[in-house]
């Protein structure tokens, strides 16, 4: 009897031991993973507001913006409001978010975004994915569509305002 229960015993404390032991592993991965989520400069992207991702976007350091890049680009597809967002942006509606849209070198967040798809590095891409997502033609739709709509006004604007060959 006393040595089945201690061999019951032992099992037990075993199994309890290696649960603990995998429970501090997956603890310490997700750590580790949320720790390498939150320095990547290539990684996923932040959750961010749309506001605080178009003020990164324009006045962050590079790596940053890409990480605001890539957040806006996950929320974009087909969101005519945080198309608009980057437009109004643009265009200086927000004068409550700083001088206009503009940084303090008179860049706008739109002159920014293409001077960095023009350098290529790592972060081109998460560049290069936004500009592609705001001007996407939607051939479902009509060109009166609001999203159309608003992607032809992007591309004006990139064109007309920003010197981009569109």
């Amino acid at each position: 009897g006393a040595m089945g229960a201690n061999a019951s015993v032992a099992t037990w404390a075993s199994a309890l031991c290696t649960a603990g032991a995998l429970a501090a592993g997956a603890l310490a991965w997700r750590w580790g993973f949320v720790r390498f989520r939150a320095g990547s400069s290539v990684g996923l992207a932040p959750d961010v507001s749309v506001p605080e991702a178009l003020h990164t976007l324009a006045c962050g350091p590079r790596p940053r913006r890409a990480l605001a890049a890539r957040a806006l680009s996950e929320i974009l597809n087909g969101e005519v409001q945080v198309l608009e967002e980057l437009l109004d942006e643009a265009l200086g509606a927000h004068p409550e978010f700083g001088a206009g849209g503009r940084r303090a070198d008179g860049r706008g967040v739109l002159r920014v975004v293409l001077e960095d798809l023009a350098e290529p590095d790592e972060h081109a891409e998460a560049f290069a994915d936004l500009m592609l997502q705001c001007t996407s033609h939607d051939s479902a739709w009509q060109d009166d569509d609001e999203w159309n709509e608003l992607s032809a006004r992007f591309v004006a604007h990139c064109r007309d305002q920003e010197g981009a060959g569109a």
